[in-house]
């Protein structure tokens, strides 16, 4: 059977792609601005699709904004209901844990609570991929075993991808795209391959 991927091997495809600085720019320039990220979403959902198509990482073009759109909409939905809804509800509480000299608590709460949050975000895209609907965003409770199947395989990618984003912040459109996109690209292909053994196993 096939072994599960590494993050050092997906990451150094990624660095191997052709074109990959362009690709990545255009994604960090469109993520700098509100609506015209969801470009930047489509295109990451878009990199989750055709990687599960293929089983091996792949960068799409910049092509088809239309569908890039469309995309970036349905990456929105996972977004807000698995990231910035659970962040924000989290940091109003790290708010009043600091107010209440838990400072650095709360600040390490709410680091958690994005990495978290990011690891439920790449298996509900992943989900949406599986059902191409969007009621499966409500499958809670699946979306949850797909995140403890994918742990702790992923906490080499989780750490790359986190410790990008603490280290890019200033620029908070770099860190917007290519911090998911690092996690986005392995998990892909590890839930890929979950599939894969799961077929394998029938």
């Amino acid at each position: 059977m096939k072994e599960a991927p590494k993050f050092e091997s997906v990451l150094q495809s990624l660095l191997g792609k052709p074109d990959l600085l362009k690709k990545v720019l255009i994604g960090c320039l469109f993520s700098f601005f509100p609506i015209v990220n969801l470009l930047s979403f489509g295109y990451l959902l878009r990199v989750c699709r055709e990687s599960r198509r293929h089983g091996v990482l792949v960068l799409p073009e910049w092509a088809d904004w239309k569908g890039l759109l469309i995309d970036g909409l349905y990456f929105a939905a996972a977004w807000l209901m698995y990231w910035l809804v659970p962040v924000l509800l989290v940091g109003s509480l790290c708010g009043l844990l600091d107010g209440v000299f838990f400072g650095i608590f709360a600040y390490l709460l709410q680091v958690a609570a994005m990495i978290v949050c990011s690891l439920f975000l790449c298996a509900a895209l992943y989900r949406f991929l599986q059902r191409s609907n969007l009621r499966v965003l409500l499958e809670v409770s699946l979306i949850y075993r797909m995140v403890k199947g994918l742990l702790p395989a992923a906490v080499v990618a989780v750490l790359a991808s986190a410790g990008l984003a603490v280290i890019g912040w200033p620029l908070y459109g770099v860190t917007f795209f290519i911090s998911p996109l690092l996690l986005i690209a392995y998990s892909s292909l590890y839930f890929r391959w979950i599939e894969e053994s799961a077929i394998g196993r029938v």
